[in-house]
């Protein structure tokens, strides 16, 4: 006759009333040796609460009482089985449906002789024992949250005040990378080629870091990805906000479902921000078009003018091309998927539409309709991100000369015939590949930094006019200005009228119109 028995943890329950795994396994075994029987084995679950049924040592039991390896089974009490009352009483039914003899030790039950009349009601207040503690653990956490005194966990980019663990302070090398993705998101770059970008330059993903930092064993992501950078870009608590209660549960161990925005408690400039409210906004912005627009990149990223420009006849956004030999242009995307049996070409060239709209910028800002206070002030912002390009380019320098030294070590293991042709040739294909979109990377901060220009130019009388030589336009500036491009094309002549509708709300300059010569051979 086998007999035996199952103890369980949970650390979420009340801790006055539990007992330890030891003293479980004591009572077990006690009640056993009273009995005159010896136990074959003591089933555990340790730090599992009793309102889940999915538990490694329950689950192991259960196979052996359907095998019909169970004579007897010894337990402290009926809570230690389960605390959901349905799938607790299952649990009683498959043993009876196996004739095992249930003993709960601290209860003085024993199914071979009592009556099972009051297990129903131990096991219902079982149930309400756990929902009671988890409502009073909910409303403290509640409390606290309202109360500003829940001591929150640090996010990447943070760490906690040593001397005040309510304060998070920047966590300056982290920070570094979270101000590179924005501003490389807010430049034009998707997700994808962000992270593609963040692996090249060997930085550490969140978990990484993390492991870095603190030590301890646990799995970490070895590349970064889209959703590591989404997750970043579309969270607020990097402009200095706190969110609470922003999920919850319908039930214990449920799955938790998103509270609505006005229903969380959000604390507002709670602590440093590491992007500014500007940029954070700008980014969500942008976020927005690119999803209800379907803006998505190609290898060389985001084109500048993709999901700003729309065919005026057909409505269609246009989408842009690079033909052999000829520079990028935008087509309607009604004409690109259906010929002219749906619409005209509408074609422009990207190089086009940079003129009219760079050129729009510099009048509008010699007529004051651009605010000089605000250029100033993306000027300052760009000198202060030139610090963090001066790293990139540093980091990348360093990148490519240890992957050049990687592909002499490669080579030399191929000439001393330590590596087969085959895989020498793989490897070395996947090197010079890696190694040239390093370099690419290298060329695009390199000609990034010479934009860049000293704090005293912003003092200089020639200000303006040094802004408007040196001025180029860039993704984030389409992005800030421009809400809609929309090209006309009249069948009687060939002439383009481009309608620019500007973002910001001047009544001055809402909108222009420019003549554009179509380019028929397109």
């Amino acid at each position: 006759m086998k007999v035996y028995g199952y103890v369980r943890l949970s650390r979420d329950e009340d801790k006055e009333n539990y007992s330890s795994i030891l003293q479980q396994r004591n009572i077990i075994h006690e009640r056993a040796r009273e009995l005159g029987y010896e136990i074959a084995e003591i089933y555990e679950d340790d730090n599992i609460s009793g309102y889940s049924f999915d538990r490694p040592g329950l689950n192991r039991l259960i196979e052996e009482i359907n095998q019909g390896e169970v004579a007897i089974l010894i337990v402290k009490d009926s809570s230690r089985i389960g605390r959901h009352n349905a799938k607790t009483l299952l649990f009683f039914e498959l043993l009876k449906e196996n004739d095992v003899r249930l003993i709960l030790a601290t209860e003085n039950y024993d199914s071979k002789i009592d009556n099972d009349d009051l297990l129903g009601l131990r096991t219902w207040y079982n149930e309400m024992y756990i929902k009671d503690i988890s409502r009073k653990i909910t409303e403290n956490i509640r409390s606290k949250q309202k109360n500003g005194g829940l001591v929150i966990k640090s996010h990447f980019g943070y760490v906690k005040d040593a001397n005040d663990k309510h304060k998070l302070l920047i966590d300056e090398e982290a920070a570094e990378i979270i101000r590179m993705i924005f501003a490389r998101y807010i430049e034009g770059l998707g997700y994808r080629k962000i992270s593609d970008e963040l692996n090249l330059l060997k930085l550490p993903t969140p978990s990484q870091y993390l492991k870095k930092q603190r030590g301890g064993k646990f799995k970490t992501a070895s590349k970064w990805s889209s959703v590591h950078v989404q997750r970043i870009i579309t969270n607020d608590f990097y402009m200095g906000t706190l969110r609470c209660g922003k999920t919850r549960k319908k039930k214990i161990k449920g799955a938790s479902y998103l509270v609505e925005e006005d229903k969380q408690i959000i604390y507002e400039n709670h602590h440093p921000a590491i992007i500014s409210k500007e940029d954070f906004l700008l980014s969500r912005q942008i976020n927005e078009r690119r999803n209800n627009r379907k803006i998505r990149g190609g290898k060389r990223g985001i084109n500048l003018f993709s999901g700003f420009v729309y065919c005026n006849e057909c409505g269609s956004y246009m989408i842009a091309r690079k033909r052999k030999n000829h520079a990028i242009g935008y087509y309607c995307g009604e004409y690109h998927k259906h010929g002219r049996k749906a619409c005209t070409t509408h074609y422009v060239s990207e190089e086009n539409l940079k003129t009219i709209i760079s050129t729009s910028i510099k009048q509008f800002i010699l007529c004051n309709n651009l605010d000089v206070i605000q250029i100033k002030r993306k000027v300052k912002n760009i000198k202060k991100n030139s610090i963090n390009i001066e790293k990139r380019i540093e980091k990348l320098y360093s990148s490519i000369d240890n992957k050049k030294d990687e592909a002499k070590n490669y080579i030399r293991l191929w000439a001393k015939n330590q590596l087969e042709d085959e895989l020498y040739q793989e490897i070395i294909y996947e090197t010079y590949a890696d190694l040239n979109n390093m370099k690419a990377a290298l060329e695009r901060l390199l000609a990034k930094k010479d934009l860049h220009r000293s704090e005293d130019t912003l003092d200089n009388t020639d200000f303006l006019d040094n802004f408007m030589n040196d001025f180029e336009l860039q993704r984030d500036d389409i992005e800030l200005l421009i809400e809609k491009i929309v090209v006309k094309q009249n069948d009687s002549t060939d002439l383009l009228k481009i309608v620019i509708i500007w973002s910001f709300k001047d009544p001055m300059c809402i909108s222009n119109q420019v003549d554009v010569k179509l380019d028929l051979d397109r």
